[in-house]
């Protein structure tokens, strides 16, 4: 039986021109929960990823259930979430990692900017689907 090649699901924002500084970018909400990392890209440029902290919680549903489950649900989950905001030719970007759009600024990107970026960018034959969910965000299974 061959093996399913793994796949990653990130996507790829275009800032308006109209923000040009990392701080105007950022959703201000989540500014105090942000832990900042210098990234150092292959080609020599940087860029500066900026992860949200997560700390151990029940998970939502859980709360939905309460005490009609028994014994008590006392797993915690943490899902942090990251934006790496890239500057390059002359331009910003931004990449989000699990829930990472919610930590940019609203109305900060271009819309629909990641999904020409990947069907310009990769073969055709790699492509399995393009999916449009219900929140109206396209998934790329590569």
């Amino acid at each position: 039986m061959s093996k399913k090649k793994p796949y990653y699901v990130w996507t790829v924002f275009l800032i308006k021109a109209d923000f040009q500084d990392d701080n105007s970018i950022l959703n201000t909400t989540y500014a105090a929960q942000l832990a900042e990392h210098a990234v150092v890209l292959a080609d020599g440029a940087f860029a500066t990823l900026y992860v949200k902290r997560a700390y151990p919680a029940p998970p939502k549903w859980a709360k939905v259930l309460g005490s009609a489950v028994s014994p008590p649900i006392e797993e915690k989950s943490q899902r942090p979430s990251a934006l790496m905001i890239v500057h390059s030719a002359g331009r910003i970007f931004g990449l989000t990692f699990g829930s990472g759009k919610a930590l940019l600024q609203a109305e900060s990107w271009e819309q629909e900017f990641g999904l020409k970026f990947v069907l310009n960018s990769v073969d055709e034959d790699s492509i399995r689907e393009i999916e449009l969910s219900p929140h109206f965000s396209r998934e790329v299974s590569m």
